[in-house]
């Protein structure tokens, strides 16, 4: 049942902020969506940093990594050095290794979808 919640509490204001800025901005729906998923992305791990201060149940690691895959790879990695939350090296080698492939990915995307045909 925790998963179930915090799946919601991730989910639920992604698709909110991305319906919000989709109606608001005249950019193409990937851009938008990476900037909802990095919003959203940023707060989630604020929010187990906050959790995990007060000791109490906390956002799973497969939707924190999930997250950055998805397009919050950037928002991963502020709130990581923002907060200085799943940094140690030995403990969260994944983590840096997930964020880095999900940007190539998504860098990659990007010139495919976008760049190479401006030339």
């Amino acid at each position: 049942m925790p998963y179930l919640v915090f799946a919601i509490t991730a989910v639920l204001p992604l698709a909110i902020l991305f319906a919000l800025l989709n109606a608001r901005l005249d950019w193409p729906e990937y851009f938008i969506w990476l900037v909802a998923a990095n919003i959203t992305t940023f707060g989630v791990y604020g929010l187990d940093k906050v959790l995990s201060k007060i000791r109490w149940l906390r956002v799973p690691n497969a939707l924190l990594l999930g997250l950055a895959v998805v397009g919050g790879f950037l928002g991963a990695a502020a709130a990581r050095l923002v907060f200085r939350h799943k940094t140690d090296p030995r403990r969260y080698a994944p983590y840096s290794q997930v964020i880095a492939a999900s940007a190539l990915v998504h860098i990659a995307i990007i010139w495919y979808f976008f760049l190479r045909h401006s030339r």
